[in-house]
Formats: C-alpha cells, structure tokens, sequence
C-alpha cells in the first residue's frame, strides 16, 4: 500500500510539476493574454505567482516535504481556477463549443481540487 501511495503522489504532483513549467512559465506569454481576457487582475504576475506555486506545491508532493502546505498551495490555485477562469456559466449561452470546454476544465478543476483536499487531510 505504502508503494501506491508514492506512485499516486508522483503523479499528483508532477501534474503541477509540468503544467507550472509548461503552462505558465514556458507559455507565459499565451496564458497571461488568457488570464487578461477573462479579466484577472495583474494578469501577468498572477500566472508567474501561481506557476511557482503549482511547482514548489507539486514538489512538495512528490518529495514530501511539507506535503500538506504544497497539498493546500495546490487546492488554492485550483479553487481560483475553476470559479475564476473556467467560469463557464458566464460565457454566453450560443457559445457551446467555448461554454462545453470551460464546463469540462472546470469539473477537472474540481475534482483536482477534491484530491488535493484528501491529500491535505491525509498528510
């Protein structure tokens, strides 16, 4: 059991590992612009900030070191996510290709979530 709770944890956390990387530092450009369009304040920073956060947080994870805070970290950013930017009860109604899309990453988003509270509770 010991052996697929590690094996569950590094894929948790490389999850966060490579999208921080990938998503928000490699794409910076991309995911601000996107950040920017639906309206999140300091657009810019905001993606660098919760880049790091989703690194060091997946991290944590991986290594656990300071599971739980990098478990809580991870739930923070993946509650802003989903209520903030796949907000998709807010696109308009004939959009249902955009309003589908937004409606799948936020059930992701939730559900992420829900492990990340598990996993804080756990550790």
């Amino acid at each position: 059991m010991d052996a697929l709770f590690l094996f569950g944890r590094f894929l948790f956390g490389l999850l966060f590992v490579v999208s921080g990387l990938a998503g928000h530092l490699a794409g910076y450009r991309q995911l601000a612009g996107y950040a920017a369009a639906k309206k999140i304040p300091f657009a810019g920073p905001a993606v660098l900030v919760s880049g790091v956060m989703i690194i060091l947080g997946g991290i944590g994870i991986i290594a656990g070191i300071w599971a739980d805070l990098s478990a809580l970290a991870i739930a923070v950013f993946l509650f802003g996510t989903a209520f903030f930017i796949h907000n998709f009860w807010t696109l308009p109604k004939d959009d249902a290709m955009a309003r589908q899309q937004d409606m799948t990453q936020f059930q992701k988003d939730l559900a992420l979530l829900g492990a990340s509270l598990v996993f804080f509770a756990v550790t």
